[in-house]
């Protein structure tokens, strides 16, 4: 693996120009990722609601609890 100095290195011997370098080439980085990750979550969210939800058409709400039965002190 190569350490950020001679990955600088290279890149200043081969003629490209970074704009930027260490820390801020770090979390420009890590900005782009999270943008990157909040896009992809918010489709995938809304993709999942029409494939994975479970109220499809008129279902009648489930019945009352009978008394005496569990949940009731005795």
């Amino acid at each position: 693996l190569f350490g950020a100095a001679q990955m600088e290195a290279q890149f200043r011997n081969s003629g490209i120009q970074m704009p930027f370098s260490g820390t801020l080439l770090l979390v420009f980085g890590a900005f782009i990722g999270a943008l990157c990750l909040l896009v992809l979550a918010t489709l995938g969210g809304l993709l999942s609601i029409p494939i994975f939800e479970k109220r499809k058409g008129d279902v009648p709400p489930p019945p009352p609890p009978v008394p005496g039965g569990p949940g009731y002190a005795a």
